[in-house]
C-alpha cells in the first residue's frame, strides 16, 4: 500500500481528509463506516476523486465484495500496478473481519454448557471487547454488571446464573490464553494484517467500507493506528443540507414543502435522498416542488407516524391519538418502540418546562439555550424539535407532565414484563 505510516489520533472533518488527499496528503488505508449509506457513498466518490485523476478513474478505481474475496487476492489485486496511471484505490466493502458478530450471552453459555468451554471464552472476550487479563482482574458482579449492560439492561435469566458462575470459575482458574477459532482463519487474518502493516506498496490505496457497525478487533485497531477512519451515523440534518443536495440536482423547494417533506420524510439523508429521486422522476422536466407535490408522493415512515402519535398527545388531541394508535397496532408496530418515542417526547417536555420557568434564568439566556433557528442547542435536538417542544410544553404544568411521566414509565414497564405476548390492545 502507498504512503507512510501514520497515527490517527483523533476523527477530523472529512472535508479537511478530502482536502488533504488532494494535495498529495493521502493514507495508506481508510475505513468508512456508519449507518448514514448517501453520505458513505457521497464521501467515497470525494475521496476516490481526490486521490485519483479524472483521466485514470476508470481504470484505477476497483470495487471489491469482500465477503467473497480471500486475504491473498485483496493482496495480489493490490500488488498489480496501475494501467496507465501513478495510483489506484481498491475498494473493500463488507469485508467479515469488520463486520460485527452478533451473539448474545445465552449461546456463549449454550456454548459453555455443551462443553466448548475454550470458545465459549473466547465469545465472551469478543462480545465484551476486552482482553482475558481484564476478564480474571472482574469480580463475578462486575462480570454480571458488564454483561447485563450489554444486553440492554435485560438480566440473565435465572436458569443461566448458575452456568454463569461455572464459566466465572473457568475463567478465574484459566491461565493459559483461549485457543483462536482456527489456524485457517488465523493464517488469513495475519497475512491481510501483516500487509497492511508492513508490506506497503507505494502506488495503492486500500478503503474499507461497512455499512453499518464494524468489528473493533485487531484488524480495526490495525487500521487506525496506520490511517484514518471515518464514521457517518445517521442524525438528524440541518434542513439547509436537503436544499444543498436538491441546488446540485438543480431543483428548488419551497419553504412550506420542505417542511412537510422532513415532517414526512425526517432529517435522515439517505432516506430523503430517496423521497427526493422518487420527486424528481415523477415531476420531470418541472424544476420546483411544492407542497402539493410531497403530499401526493412522499408517504410518512413507521419511525414518522409514532411521532406524528407523539405530537399529537402532546398537543392534547385525543381523537387524533387515538385514531394514529389504532392504525399503528393495525399495522403491527411493537409497543415498546412505541412508547419509547412518547416517553422521550414527555421527556424534553419536562427539560424545556423546567428550563422556561427557571425563575434565575433570563428570557434573553433562555433563547440562548433553546433557539428555535440554529442546529445547537442544551437540549441536543433539531431546531424544528426544539421549537415544537416549546410550543407544546405551554399547555402542560410541571406536575401535569411530571404525572404523565410517572404513569408512562408504570405502562413501560408492565409492556416490558408482558413482552412475550402478541397481543396488542
Amino acid at each position: 500500500m502507498a504512503g507512510k505510516s501514520k497515527q490517527a489520533k483523533y476523527s477530523p472533518a472529512f472535508e479537511d481528509i478530502i482536502d488533504k488527499a488532494s494535495h498529495g496528503d493521502i493514507a495508506p488505508v481508510y475505513l468508512i463506516y456508519g449507518n448514514e449509506e448517501f453520505l458513505i457513498k457521497k464521501n467515497i466518490k470525494l475521496l476516490s476523486d481526490a486521490i485519483i485523476p479524472e483521466v485514470e478513474r476508470d481504470f484505477n478505481i476497483e470495487f471489491i465484495d469482500g465477503t467473497v474475496i480471500s486475504p491473498e487476492d485483496i493482496i495480489t489485486t493490490c500488488n498489480t500496478y496501475p494501467f496507465l496511471g501513478s495510483k489506484k484505490i481498491i475498494i473493500v466493502q463488507n469485508y467479515p473481519a469488520l463486520s460485527p458478530i452478533k451473539i448474545s450471552i445465552k449461546t456463549i453459555l449454550n456454548l459453555f454448557k455443551e462443553g466448548n468451554k475454550k470458545n465459549s471464552v473466547e465469545e465472551l472476550l469478543s462480545y465484551l471487547d476486552i482482553t482475558m487479563s481484564d476478564l480474571q482482574n472482574m469480580t463475578k458482579f462486575e462480570l454480571k454488571e458488564k454483561i447485563e449492560k450489554k444486553e440492554k439492561n435485560d438480566s440473565i435469566e435465572d436458569q443461566d446464573l448458575a452456568v454463569l458462575d461455572q464459566l466465572y470459575i473457568y475463567i478465574i482458574e484459566k491461565t493459559d490464553t483461549p485457543l483462536s477459532s482456527s489456524k485457517e482463519e488465523d493464517h488469513d487474518k495475519d497475512l491481510l494484517e501483516d500487509f497492511i502493516g508492513n508490506k506497503q506498496s507505494n502506488f495503492t490505496y486500500l478503503i474499507f467500507v461497512q455499512i453499518g457497525e464494524v468489528r473493533k478487533k485487531s484488524l480495526y485497531k490495525l487500521i487506525i493506528k496506520q490511517g484514518i477512519e471515518k464514521e457517518f451515523a445517521v442524525v438528524e440534518n440541518n434542513p439547509d443540507d436537503i436544499k444543498k443536495i436538491l441546488k446540485l440536482k438543480g431543483i428548488k423547494i419551497s419553504s412550506g414543502a420542505l417542511k412537510k417533506l422532513t415532517e414526512k420524510a425526517g432529517l435522515n439523508l439517505t432516506r430523503i435522498n430517496q423521497e427526493i429521486e422518487k420527486i424528481i422522476a415523477f415531476l420531470g422536466e418541472k424544476k420546483d416542488i411544492d407542497e402539493k407535490d410531497i403530499e401526493l408522493l412522499v408517504s410518512r415512515s413507521e419511525t414518522e407516524k409514532i411521532y406524528e402519535l407523539s405530537d399529537a398527545i402532546a398537543e392534547r388531541k385525543k381523537d387524533k391519538a387515538l385514531e394514529i394508535l389504532h392504525n399503528l397496532f393495525k399495522d403491527e408496530i411493537f409497543p415498546l418502540q412505541i412508547m419509547s418515542v412518547i416517553i422521550s417526547r414527555f421527556r424534553l417536555l419536562i427539560q424545556s418546562k423546567l428550563l422556561v420557568e427557571d425563575d434565575s434564568l433570563s428570557r434573553k439566556k433562555i433563547e440562548e439555550l433553546l433557539p428555535s433557528d440554529k442546529s445547537h442547542n442544551i437540549l441536543k435536538q433539531h431546531p424544528f424539535v426544539i421549537s415544537k417542544v416549546n410550543q407544546q410544553s405551554r399547555t402542560f404544568s410541571i406536575c401535569e407532565l411530571k404525572s404523565c411521566y410517572k404513569k408512562l414509565l408504570e405502562i413501560d414497564k408492565q409492556l416490558k414484563l408482558s413482552a412475550g405476548s402478541k397481543k396488542y390492545y
